[in-house]
């Protein structure tokens, strides 16, 4: 018997009957034990989740509010596969997939509600101050100290399956779909490739993949409070005013209006941002150096001097000196025969070049 064919066996046994029964029936047994919570107190998780959607709520220190939790659960829990599964259920199964996703869902309600009173009675403060909790602390704190071997082991496994039913599958969809609209646009993603494993995998695939990387990198390690904060755009959208050339309704409405809340941009004058404008290189820089400080990986600051062995410095703005400085000195920016070219459009291969330096640092 090949690896591949244990793999599989082992998949058909994780998925079959069995493990299907234990999932709805645990939550099925879940509800009549708790009177039926999901339905009972409906209204009161509402009221405490949605309803203070638009309200400002204080954290005390390493806890994060009642909003950022509910969207960090949601957060771990929505994600492409809410997309690719259910998809795939219905090509597989039928549309009476769908009603099928819905009665276990509303059973599994029951399940999470289970989870998230154990982990919130059995947590504990880390070194840092912080809340944590979850399986693994409600296996060691209320089963007792016998049973940390079991929490050790759903750290184990817990870690393993990070990469294949989470972080493989989801970036793997990601990919696909951009790459699919590139394609769908005249482009030709297959044209720039590499093999791996007897498999052809695009580049662009890869640069998606460091993108992606990069960004959760500058959530998860900031701990539960940055995970807490952009899930729930904490980064708040709580801005004042937004500039005057975006409106409400606009996609980048919330996005542009934080930035401009948190300093990272001030537009072009005159409260105009220019969203559909080019950008530049060096506004590029000041733009990524703001938004790097904001995000809490702050570079040693350049001076000019650092600026003095390329031959058009001169043509560098005064208000864009020290971030292009800065990242000349972080060598994140290295430019081409002594030119950085400050004045030249900031391209989509100039974006993945500089994430890639920076999350390779």
């Amino acid at each position: 018997m090949t690896f591949s064919e244990i793999i599989t066996r082992l998949d058909n046994f994780a998925w079959g009957p069995v493990m299907l029964v234990l999932l709805v029936g645990t939550g099925v047994y879940l509800s009549i034990r708790l009177l039926f919570p999901q339905f009972v107190h409906f209204g009161y998780a509402m009221k405490n989740t949605v309803g203070r959607m638009f309200k400002k709520h204080h954290a005390d220190e390493g806890e994060i509010s009642p909003w950022q939790a509910l969207t960090t659960a949601l957060a771990a829990t929505v994600g492409t596969g809410n997309i690719a599964g259910v998809t795939g259920a219905i090509v597989a199964g039928g549309p009476g997939a769908v009603f099928w996703m819905w009665l276990s869902a509303l059973f599994g309600m029951a399940t999470k509600y289970a989870e998230a009173v154990l982990a919130v009675n059995y947590r504990e403060r880390n070194v840092r101050g912080e809340w944590v909790g979850g399986p693994m602390y409600y296996i060691k704190n209320g089963l007792g100290k016998n049973w940390s071997w079991l929490s050790s082991i759903f750290c184990v496994f817990g870690a393993f399956a990070a990469f294949g039913i989470g972080n493989m599958a989801q970036i793997n969809t990601i990919a696909t779909s951009v790459n699919n609209a590139i394609d769908s646009f005249g482009g030709n993603t297959a044209a720039i490739s590499f093999r791996l494993f007897n498999q052809t995998i695009p580049v662009s695939s890869l640069i998606i993949g460091v993108i992606i990387a990069f960004i959760c990198s500058l959530v998860l390690l900031g701990g539960i409070k940055r995970i807490g904060s952009v899930t729930a755009l904490d980064l708040n959208a709580q801005f004042d005013s937004n500039f005057s050339d975006v409106k409400p309704g606009d996609y980048y409405y919330n996005a542009i209006g934080t930035a401009k809340a948190m300093g990272i941009t001030s537009g072009v004058g005159n409260n105009r941002v220019g969203a559909d404008q080019g950008i530049t290189r060096q506004d590029m820089a000041t733009i990524l150096v703001r938004a790097l400080k904001a995000a809490g990986k702050d570079y040693p600051e350049g001076s000019i001097e650092d600026l003095n062995a390329f031959d058009d410095a001169h043509l560098i703005a005064e208000y864009a000196k020290t971030s292009l400085a800065t990242l000349v000195k972080a060598k994140i920016l290295q430019g081409y025969n002594r030119i950085l070219d400050p004045n030249g459009s900031f391209t989509m291969q100039h974006a993945a070049v500089v994430i890639y330096k920076i999350y390779n640092r």
